[in-house]
């Protein structure tokens, strides 16, 4: 790559833009720059230790930031936006999941890294990174690991028990054998148990059921972006239910009894589906009744050493307001 970003540092302009930034803590504004040719900026002002953001004003143009600054960095990972109009349909497919939590993953190992986003990316509310981190699980061979007790593991971080892994976000239980497909991977892991020890793990293709690769360890990512124990879910619940209620009344003695009934009704599916059924999909469209404390992308990297860049900022901040604008309403 050296013989894209070398010739850049006989630029004057370059070089100045390299020193401010140096000694710069605030914003500096860079004109004159192709679409075409920002990736390839970017790229050439990474100094091997900060981490970069790309933030820009719609998700199309960021899957071509994501495409194009790829050819610098194939690790480079895109963090989708939450739909706040859709919310609901946004979060019940794992595909736009699989994407956030890889880039989560990407931020927790890598220490220098690149993530794409939209200005309404950064808006989203989120755990505290020590909650996400937290809930990755560990399993390496020699560990004890009780076969009961680690289902319910995977069951609190958003993955659904079935009798065979099929798809990503899947986990399946089978005497001493227990497959996961984490969304952070290509191919499910195969635990195999004697008595309660790891006694190998391998990952292995789904249709043919082969084993691909002898692993000594494995990292399992949560399937969902809110993970919450026992305790937490049953919280929050009772805290929706608290302010369904509060609602409710509030619209009845307004006389407008099928919004209060609606409000109710809502509640009470929401009580069923994430108590009784443990559901898991779609509660961080509901995190601040579980999380007092809540982040945002931004609090994910360092300050002293990351580099934000704003694409197009004049259209990404309209993309904000739009935004904000939208979740008031």
């Amino acid at each position: 790559m050296k013989a894209f970003t070398e010739p850049m540092s006989e630029l004057k302009e370059f070089g100045d833009l390299k020193g401010a930034l140096k000694k710069q803590t605030g914003m500096i504004q860079v004109s004159g720059c192709i679409d075409a040719a920002k990736p390839h900026l970017i790229h050439s002002l990474d100094e091997g230790t900060e981490s970069r953001i790309i933030v820009t004003f719609h998700e199309q143009r960021a899957k071509e930031l994501v495409e194009a600054y790829r050819f610098f960095d194939r690790k480079a990972a895109w963090y989708p936006a939450k739909d706040i109009l859709f919310y609901q349909s946004d979060i019940r497919g794992n595909v736009l999941t699989a994407e956030r939590i890889n880039a989560l993953k990407l931020m927790a190992e890598e220490r220098s890294c690149t993530i794409i986003t939209t200005f309404d990316g950064l808006m989203n509310p989120m755990p505290s990174p020590e909650k996400f981190i937290h809930a990755v699980l560990r399993v390496a061979v020699g560990d004890t690991l009780e076969p009961g007790a680690f289902a319910r593991q995977l069951a609190e971080l958003g993955y659904e028990k079935n009798y065979q892994v099929q798809t990503s976000g899947e986990f399946s239980v089978r005497g001493g054998i227990i497959d996961v497909f984490p969304l952070t991977e290509e191919s499910p892991f195969r635990i195999e148990l004697w008595g309660d020890e790891v006694d190998s793990i391998r990952s292995f293709d789904v249709e043919s059921q082969r084993s691909i690769e002898n692993l000594q360890e494995i990292l399992v990512y949560p399937a969902c972006e809110l993970v919450l124990s026992g305790e937490e879910r049953a919280a929050g619940i009772a805290a929706v239910q608290k302010e369904a209620k509060r609602v409710s009344e509030k619209f009845r003695k307004e006389s407008k009894t099928k919004e209060a009934y609606r409000i109710r009704s809502a509640a009470e599916q929401f009580a069923e589906e994430a108590g009784e059924l443990g559901i898991s999909a779609g509660l961080d469209a509901y995190l601040s009744y579980f999380c007092e404390e809540r982040a945002s992308l931004l609090d994910y990297f360092d300050a002293r050493s990351t580099c934000v860049f704003l694409d197009e900022t004049t259209r990404s901040i309209e993309r904000g307001m739009s935004t904000e604008t939208e979740f008031t309403e």
